[in-house]
């Protein structure tokens, strides 16, 4: 359960920069405090949309992939690295 935990605030960080990277009002669809907002958009300036993309697609799949593996840790570990 902590994995799956992990893992899903894992996800909603990357719809978060995904959210600040492309939005002209982020602070309309993002539930972070201000102080966050401004963290992510120190974050999202060193990535680009396709690398926030594929991190997010990547850890979807690991996510689904989780629940039934019999190492959940090291599946989410790969998807990390």
């Amino acid at each position: 359960k902590d994995l799956v935990h992990f893992m899903k605030g894992l996800v909603e960080v990357v719809r978060d920069m995904l959210i600040k990277k492309v939005a002209k009002h982020p602070d309309k669809f993002l539930h972070v405090a201000r102080e966050d907002e401004a963290k992510l958009g120190l974050l999202v300036n060193d990535v680009s949309m396709k690398e926030i993309l594929y991190f997010f697609t990547v850890l979807q799949k690991a996510f689904s992939t989780i629940k039934y593996s019999a190492f959940p840790k090291i599946d989410i570990e790969a998807a990390i690295l």
